[in-house]
């Protein structure tokens, strides 16, 4: 009776998990921004929960609540994959190879570890895979869905503010190396953000200047600002570098007005910290900044890390080094005297293992293909320095899964309509009779 009770209950928590998933496929397919405020809950977490709690454990698999995500997600791809399809129809090759390589290490590691082992060292590679994917599939050319885009960017962007200011009243302003205990009883950095929260920051601080509308460019400019300053101030060096080079690209593009206007700003804005700094009024921020800057003991670790990980690699021979080992192999090396066990905080290097140089050489072709159609065009300033930001940003951590949707953004605008064209399109119908007869009835 006992089993056939227990047989019971799997067999209803299983039909209410598929009808929670069918429920959840229906939602994303009317209302895409309920896939974008998951990960946006996900990533104001980040800081409090560096793992998110386990929903459910069988057989040592644990479910996280990304994982429910990313299945919500697959599903809805699944269903309807057409717009991912002809989105990357030049690279369907490398998203082909890219797939593979994922899937044949995955198998490889359930067969060599298990699948407990192998599942939960994949699933972040996984989480970001489907997330790009599904965004790649979204209609990013229908203003509705920009609407919801742009609205999730500022009210994650505000959220990331508020939480930057509560993180420093709570737990003070920190520095590089500092840490403290985080709600979940793990030691934590003592910077107001993690790299990965920061980065995505910095990342809307662009976005904010891209295509604002007349009536609310001012507004959306200052926001951007402030995202940008906060972005800073939670003192990650990979973030320093990657908004440093954004700033950079913009104000090689400025010209007339709005140069001078920048150089105003700066000018002003640099004197009033200039007399804050003087006055003693910033010293715990300004000393916080400065160790920050100098000190390079993590730098110097994660260097060595790398080197010894792929000598390794180089070390067990060909198939490794094209091919990768297996989910579930680990990133075990020595350290000076020490065997250390975690990611090597360097995407590029955590692909080379898994995924080998085919896969690598796989990714950062893609990489290649978003950016340079970007590079030629006019408005597609803002679009390459995200994809910038996210490229310096993946030498120093691993990507963030909750980092993809502003590289999905950016690698979609490459097929919006240039200015030019469509002030081309326009002039060609106001000549055309059909849009002569809408005009007067729009006006009548």
């Amino acid at each position: 009776m006992n089993a056939v009770g227990l047989a019971l209950m799997d067999f209803v928590l299983i039909a209410a998990a598929v009808f929670g998933l069918g429920i959840a496929v229906v939602a994303l397919k009317r209302w895409p921004g309920f896939g974008l405020y998951a990960v946006g809950i996900i990533t104001m977490l980040a800081w409090e929960f560096p793992t998110l709690p386990t929903l459910v454990s069988v057989a040592g698999f644990q479910l996280k609540p990304e994982d429910v995500v990313s299945l919500a997600l697959v599903s809805d791809l699944i269903l309807r994959p057409q717009r991912f399809f002809a989105r990357t129809r030049s690279y369907n090759w490398l998203v082909g190879i890219t797939l593979l390589c994922m899937l044949s290490a995955l198998i490889g590691g359930i067969f060599t570890f298990g699948i407990p082992t192998a599942v939960n060292e994949a699933r972040t590679l996984f989480w970001g895979a489907i997330l790009t994917a599904w965004l790649l599939n979204q209609d990013w050319a229908a203003e509705p869905f920009q609407r919801t885009f742009k609205r999730w960017a500022v009210l994650l962007g505000l959220g990331l503010v508020v939480l930057f200011i509560y993180h420093v009243r709570t737990y003070g302003f920190g520095s590089a190396d500092s840490f403290v205990t985080s709600t979940d009883g793990v030691e934590q950095t003592g910077r107001p953000l993690v790299s990965g929260q920061a980065a995505v920051l910095a990342c809307f601080g662009f976005f904010m200047f891209q295509g604002a509308a007349p009536k609310v460019r001012g507004r959306t400019i200052f926001l951007g600002i402030i995202f940008l300053i906060v972005a800073v101030l939670c003192q990650h060096r990979s973030v320093w570098a990657a908004v440093g080079i954004g700033v950079g690209l913009i104000l090689l593009r400025l010209r007339g007005v709005a140069l001078a206007r920048v150089v105003a700003v700066a000018f002003y804005g640099g004197s009033f910290l200039v007399i804050l700094v003087l006055s003693g009024a910033l010293n715990g921020m300004a000393d916080s900044l400065t160790h920050s800057f100098e000190s390079m003991g993590t730098f110097n670790a994660r260097v060595d890390s790398w080197d010894i990980l792929v000598q390794d690699s180089f070390d067990r021979g060909p198939w490794s080094v094209l091919f990768g080992e297996p989910f579930g192999f680990g990133s075990a090396r020595i350290s000076g005297t020490q065997v250390v066990t975690f990611a090597p905080h360097n995407w590029y290097v955590s692909v080379f293992l898994r995924l080998g140089l085919v896969g690598l050489l796989a990714f950062l072709l893609m990489l290649l293909i978003a950016l340079v159609p970007l590079l030629r065009r006019q408005d597609g300033l803002v679009p390459t320095i995200v994809v910038i930001v996210i490229c310096a940003y993946m030498w120093t951590y691993s990507l963030s899964w909750y980092q993809v949707p502003m590289l999905a953004w950016a690698i979609a605008f490459r097929e919006t309509p240039r200015p030019e064209r469509l002030l081309i399109i326009k002039k060609g119908l106001e000549f055309s009779p059909a849009y002569g007869r809408l005009s007067r009835l729009a006006r009548a």
